[in-house]
């Protein structure tokens, strides 16, 4: 009796390390491959910015969930940046898994566009003892995209509309992929992102036509929250085959622009421009792509709350000539201050929905102060503070925004940093690419 147990005792133990095994070396699949030459903008989501290579794979099985890791490599060849970053005749980069909602299997990894060669890279995953290999294609004779302009959101509710226009000389635009990030989940923590921190979840893609300027979601599939924060992201596409769709696989080139946004209430002007976000610096910088502006026109903009702002043209912009700032932030009061004799000089104690004139020449910037902390950094009320702006003539807005985070009060150890940090700041410490 003892003996058959002990004998059972061992089949059983057998079969559970054969089982083992098995689920250790599963057979690796890959679809997918891609290699692109990015434009990036500054962001908030925690991908870097300016122009790089992305390459990976759209989907792999098992995934890193399932115990898959993975490595892209190729020659140096002539690349002297490649050779000087010590990576020896063959570089190797580690490629991170990055479980998006719209592609719960990716896998990739990015470099800057000119310290690896343009040529195809090996991808290798890796599951238990099983290997599984394949081709990127390369990116030779991949040219740089240009970002849209003049990028506006419009209508309340869940289901906002977009709106943009192409950069000029935009005839090798193939199609536009617009994608939605979501800043209340992060993935690729750890591997991907700035820092490792990984970067904000993709909810929602969609494919446009390469002539298109406008775009509304789709509550239904796109689950957008009132008080939550999101990035825009629209991409300009030149594909491989013209016909061969918008997927990641069939890109050579595109440009990423980020525009964040929040659902507008109901009392909202009928069309905002948004900025992209730049975090690089002490301060962030709401930076704005060219805006077409007439003389006594009114256009809103729309960062997040901060304590105050610093309000800036951009060079050959005509002058800001009045300023109209919105109502129901904090007590609705703030003070205004221009820029002369090299300082800051307090010109009027403004009210929300007042609006205040320069005069005829105008100013090229100006500081709003005032921003209860309480308003503005609340991370769970990501307020926009929508401005009205009149300019002295026709031309283009392409200016800033820079959050105030000078004279801030510092309760107990938290510093507070203006513009929200709140979310900001935990997306950052919580939080790759695709």
């Amino acid at each position: 009796m003892d003996q058959h147990r002990i004998g059972a005792k061992w089949v059983a133990s057998t079969l559970l390390a054969f089982a083992s095994l098995s689920a250790e070396a599963l057979p690796v699949a890959i679809n997918g491959t891609f290699h692109s030459l990015e434009n990036v903008s500054p962001n908030s989501v925690n991908i870097s910015s300016g122009v790089r290579q992305h390459f990976g794979a759209v989907s792999v099985l098992p995934d890193g969930s399932g115990g898959t890791t993975g490595t892209a490599s190729q020659a140096c060849g002539a690349n002297l940046l490649c050779q000087n970053a010590a990576q020896g005749p063959v570089w190797t980069v580690p490629l991170a898994f990055q479980p998006f909602s719209t592609a719960p299997n990716f896998f990739s990894a990015a470099r800057g566009a000119g310290a690896a060669p343009n040529g195809s890279w090996t991808l290798s995953f890796t599951n238990g003892g099983e290997t599984t290999t394949a081709q990127t294609p390369s990116i030779a004779g991949a040219t740089v995209l240009a970002h849209p302009e003049s990028v506006s959101i419009s209508g309340s509710g869940l289901n906002p509309s977009f709106n943009w226009l192409l950069p000029a000389g935009a005839a090798n635009v193939d199609a536009i992929r617009i994608q939605i990030f979501d800043h209340n989940r992060v993935v690729g923590a750890g591997q991907a992102g700035v820092g490792g921190a990984g970067v904000s979840d993709i909810v929602y893609a969609t494919a446009l036509a390469g002539s298109a300027t406008s775009f509304t979601v789709d509550p239904g599939v796109a689950g957008l929250k009132q008080n939550s924060l999101y990035s825009l992201e629209i991409n300009l596409l030149d594909l491989r085959d013209p016909n061969g769709g918008a997927g990641n696989a069939n890109i050579l080139s595109r440009s990423r622009s980020f525009f964040d946004f929040t659902l507008l209430p109901d009392s909202s002007p009928a069309n905002v421009f948004l900025p992209m976000v730049n975090l690089a610096g002490p301060a962030p910088i709401f930076e704005f792509q060219p805006i077409s502006v007439e003389a006594g026109q009114q256009i809103f903009i729309d960062p997040l709350v901060a304590i105050g702002y610093d309000y800036q043209t951009g060079a050959g912009n005509p002058n800001f000539r009045t300023v109209l700032l919105p109502t129901g932030i904090g007590d609705g009061s703030y003070e205004l201050y221009i820029w002369e004799n090299g300082d800051w000089l307090k010109v009027a104690d403004v009210q929300g929905g007042q609006k205040y004139d320069f005069g005829q020449i105008g100013v090229d910037r100006f500081r709003v102060l005032g921003i209860e902390t309480g308003a503005g950094l609340a991370p769970d009320d990501p307020t926009a503070f929508i401005t009205g702006l009149e300019f002295v003539g026709t031309g283009v807005f392409s200016g800033t925004m820079t959050a105030v985070t000078v004279d801030v009060p510092e309760p107990g150890s938290l510093v507070l940093l203006g513009l929200a940090l709140g979310l900001l700041g935990m997306r950052r410490q919580a939080k790759l690419e695709h």
